[in-house]
């Protein structure tokens, strides 16, 4: 018997959350729920065109000569298999004018035992094209990317990263296939047995690549040949493989054709076996930079560098007889001409300034709870001085230009762009928008500012790389204020890079008043300060919802650095080691920061120290997901402790040899909710029932530490006295909205729930979808709705407490439709009519009939058996 309970018990387990964007031809997920749904309607000559966002799904492209195309040049739509097998297949004669464009291929596994080969893609049989596509962090024993057998496919512009397997980590090319393997760049890939491309029985051509930092065994190579057949590799770069070898033929029958390619730095050797360097070759070092989407640009004195590469005007032929228009190796964007250059070619693309662009869908991008627009930018009084940083000296320069303001988009219309103009003290000032593109100080003492806001100005570094970089010294005046910092990609190499955010090599930039969510990296999911002299600030930001698959989900510090944090929230951050933040060999100063929720693998959720000493003062680390408060690695470790509140962290307050400090206390901290987020303390003045132990619980005045201008109390006074623990509000102004009346929406004109049918039978298609409209400029909604049946009632979302959902959406001004459920209707053994769902819309963090943004709307529908 199916009975209405265990119906909403289905219920529970199988919401799916999702956020198509409005698109044409056979538009995902506007017209079809799924992936494979579009493609299964398609024909010959068609296009799915897929909408930016997360999509859990296996595709099979079932011998159609169509493309699946992702719809965005600048937010990434991903197929994600959650390491549960092979994500895309071609396996049915597939041809040329079968194509998967702009696609990132992520999470996949190797399947078909005991070999588990195509983690990411397979092709068997047939030729498709994969162009501009991303594949990344895929497994299996064979072509953990790409594997190909019988196939000669076109794979042309795309990206590997972080694919691990035995055999071919990136491409596994076997049995009488031909791959054309064109301007494709190859990073972070680890092959435990041989090859990052690896070619048997087979040919294949690489022609225009770069290889950098992928690891392979000491006598293997990164592009290794097997036996028969051949390989040509021209026009390509291959450097830096930590352990391995740059090119090998394992036998004499395996030839390699090696042309105007340019093999450095590969630890046990650049060539291998029976290959070795023909017409053309080099061995030098590339000279890469940091351009505007990713870190692969060759240096060229006409773009701006002070010396231009060796690769450049270095290939085979002209830049014109290859498919590289609109393509380029500099970081200027003017395209390649003349004799080509060596390596990978980026995609030359215009940067979005003034319009907003919503962020990737599914899994909204996370952001501190009701975090409002900020209408002024607030500088407090006293702003704290690290302790024991050097003073800055102030020169007195003649003749020296007054500092200017440099406008973006009115004087450039990309960042990067104002900062090579800028001079030192100049300013660049940004307006509200969405900034796809990765920057670079060049050591420069300037500000780069946003004019509206962090919630309103946003850098996307699209998983290009590190987004924001200082490794030329910066000072104190190098300055990067009011962004939120989304999508960074650190990559994992000798010289380790932040995922949001990196600081090198002797810099000591200020970073402030940011929201830094989103980003991922080997090591450092958000931030990265490491080498002695690094000593940034790190202020007033708000660090969330960041991933590093080995140390420091939040800040990663190393090799003598000394930051001084202070006054941050950290929060749900994840990582192997040191969920919230991870110091080795280091000297980092914790003072007043929140650490919540944060969850690790092994050890330290909120805090690990290893070989390092510092500060941690006056900080709240509680309520960790997993792992200790703090954890302290070794005697080495010598942090002073004193006036934090360590609690109710799942693994114990203190690991290692931790200890509580002096002034140290574990106790709830009582957060309460205020207009600005959830991390307020509870304090009877400001209305609350009971008082926060976290209230004036510090080592010194508020006034000292210049947080007598911010406040941990709901009612926004400033922090008087000695000093509240914690994470204090204020940075940008309170902004309480003003209630809208509930029968006149302002913003979204159209709230409705549409339903796959009014009367459902067993292995029906059930599939609850809200559609809503946004006249406004974008903003952050909370929506509610409610399920009733037979005088009982369920909440949505609170009926679904065991799923990872945010209730906070980001809605641009446009439709959207959000998938609330989607299953197959289950059995049941009696009728019923009259279900209700109704709906609504809120102002975020306001779920009240005074806030209300969206018309409310019923819908009815029943079953039968």
């Amino acid at each position: 018997m199916f009975t209405q309970k265990s119906l909403f018990g289905l219920l529970l387990l199988i919401a799916v959350f999702s956020i198509p964007v409005e698109s044409t031809i056979r538009r995902v997920p506007m017209d079809y729920g799924t992936i494979q749904s579009a493609i299964n309607a398609s024909v010959d000559g068609d296009t799915v065109l897929v909408s930016p966002g997360l999509y859990y799904e296996f595709i099979n492209f079932l011998g159609k000569a169509i493309t699946v195309r992702g719809e965005s040049l600048h937010n990434p739509t991903i197929l994600d298999g959650n390491t549960s097998g092979c994500l895309v297949t071609f396996n049915s004669g597939e041809s040329l004018n079968s194509v998967l464009e702009n696609i990132t291929i992520q999470q996949g596994l190797g399947s078909g035992g005991p070999n588990f080969s195509g983690g990411g893609i397979t092709i068997r049989n047939s030729s498709p094209t994969i162009i501009d596509c991303t594949i990344r962090l895929s497994g299996g024993q064979r072509g953990a990317g790409i594997y190909v057998i019988d196939a000669s496919p076109d794979i042309h512009h795309s990206i590997f990263y972080g694919n691990t397997g035995q055999y071919g980590s990136a491409i596994f090319v076997k049995d009488d296939s031909n791959p054309e393997i064109f301007n494709c760049i190859f990073i972070s890939n680890h092959a435990n047995t041989s090859g990052v491309v690896y070619v048997d029985m087979a040919e294949a051509q690489i022609i225009g690549c770069t290889f950098d930092n992928n690891s392979v065994p000491s006598a293997q190579g990164v592009i290794t040949v097997g036996s028969d057949h051949g390989v040509l590799v021209k026009n390509s770069i291959i450097t830096n493989s930590p352990n391995g070898k740059g090119i090998v033929a394992l036998d004499s029958a395996g030839i390699i054709d090696v042309r105007h390619t340019n093999v450095w730095n590969n630890a046990h050797g650049n060539f291998g076996g029976n290959a070795s360097p023909g017409h053309g070759c080099l061995t030098a070092d590339p000279i890469f930079v940091t351009g505007p989407f990713g870190s692969h640009y060759l240096s060229q004195v006409a773009a701006g560098q002070e010396v231009t590469s060796i690769c450049v005007n270095a290939g085979e032929g002209l830049a014109s007889s290859f498919p590289l228009s609109g393509r380029t190796t500099r970081t200027d964007q003017i395209e390649d001409s003349g004799i080509v250059d060596m390596g990978f070619h980026y995609q030359i693309k215009d940067l979005p300034t003034a319009t907003p662009t919503p962020t990737a869908t599914f899994t909204p991008t996370p952001r501190p709870t009701n975090t409002p627009t900020p209408t002024a930018t607030f500088t407090p009084t006293n702003t704290p001085t690290p302790t024991s940083t050097p003073t800055v000296p102030t020169a007195t320069p003649t003749n020296t230009p007054l500092p200017q303001i440099i406008r973006i988009p009115g004087d450039y219309p990309y960042i990067q762009h104002g900062i090579n103009a800028a001079r030192d003290g100049d300013t660049v000032l940004v307006g509200a928008g969405t900034y796809n593109e990765l920057l670079n100080f060049s050591g420069k003492r300037i500000t780069v500012k946003s004019e509206s806001g962090a919630s309103r100005t946003i850098i996307n570094g699209a998983s290009n790389g590190s987004v924001v970089t200082f490794s030329n010294g910066e000072s104190y005046s190098s300055r990067l204020q009011n962004f939120t910092v989304i999508n960074g990609y650190g990559y994992s190499s000798n010289h380790v890079q932040g995922g949001a955010i990196t600081v090198s090599n002797g810099s000591s930039p200020t970073i402030e008043g940011c929201i830094i969510s989103s980003n991922q990296a080997h090591r450092g999911g958000a931030i990265v300060v490491r080498n002695t002299g690094s000593n940034p600030v790190i202020m007033h930001n708000v660090i969330a919802e960041n991933n590093s698959f080995l140390d420091g989900g939040g800040i990663y510090i190393s090799d003598g650095a000394a930051p001084y944090i202070f006054n941050n929230l950290i929060r749900n951050n994840s990582s192997g080691y040191g969920g919230g933040a991870f110091s080795t060999n280091s000297n980092p100063v914790f003072i007043n920061n929140t650490f919540s929720n944060n969850s690790v693998e092994h050890y330290g959720g909120g805090l690990y120290f290893m070989n390092s000493e510092g500060e941690i003062a006056n900080n709240i680390i509680v309520n960790q997901e997993t792992g200790e408060g703090i954890f302290i690695f070794d005697a080495s470790s010598k942090p002073n402790l004193f006036h934090n509140n360590v609690w109710n962290n799942p693994n114990g307050d203190y690991g290692g040899i931790a200890v509580p400090g002096e002034g140290d206390i574990s106790l709830d901290p009582y957060f309460a909710v205020g207009p600005n987020g959830i991390y307020y303390l509870s304090q009877l003045g400001a209305g609350q029932s009971v008082q926060s132990p976290c209230v004036n619980a510090g080592n010194q005045d508020a006034v000292d530490l210049g947080l007598d201008q911010f406040t941990t109390r709901t009612d926004h006074r400033g922090d008087i006295g000695i000093v509240d623990l914690g994470y204090h509000y204020g940075y940008h102004p309170v902004n309480t909205p003003t209630p809208l009346p509930t029968a006149t929406p302002t913003c979204l004109s159209d709230s409705r729930l549409i339903l796959s049918g009014d009367t459902f039978r067993p292995n029906d298609n059930f599939k609850l979808v809200l559609r809503l409209f946004n006249t406004c400029p974008p903003l952050y909604i909370d929506q509610f709705i409610l399920l009733e049946v037979e005088g009982s009632f369920w909440f949505w979302p609170s009926w679904t407490p065991d799923l990872d959902y945010r209730k906070s959406l980001y809605m641009a001004t446009m439709t959207q439709a959000f998938t609330i459920l989607e299953f197959k209707w289950p059995y049941v053994d009696s009728a019923y009519h009259g279900a209700r769902f109704w709906c609504a819309a809120f102002n975020e963090g306001y779920i009240d009939e005074n806030y209300i943004v969206g018309e409310i709307t019923y819908l009815t529908f029943g079953w039968a058996p």
